[in-house]
């Protein structure tokens, strides 16, 4: 699962992959995948999907 992410790290796809999944994850899956994210990519990205995670 977290390969699918990784994939698109870097870029504001991993972030929209990562929400398709996340459910998937323990809590601390989520949070540390999400804050490497966070961290890895500073671009344009869609903020109220940012929000909503």
């Amino acid at each position: 699962m977290i390969l699918s992410i990784l994939q698109y790290e870097g870029t504001p796809r991993a972030i929209t992959r990562f929400n398709e999944i996340c459910h998937e994850f323990s809590d601390y899956t989520y949070w540390f995948v999400l804050s490497t994210l966070w961290v890895s990519y500073t671009g344009f990205s869609d903020l109220s999907l940012w929000r909503k995670l």
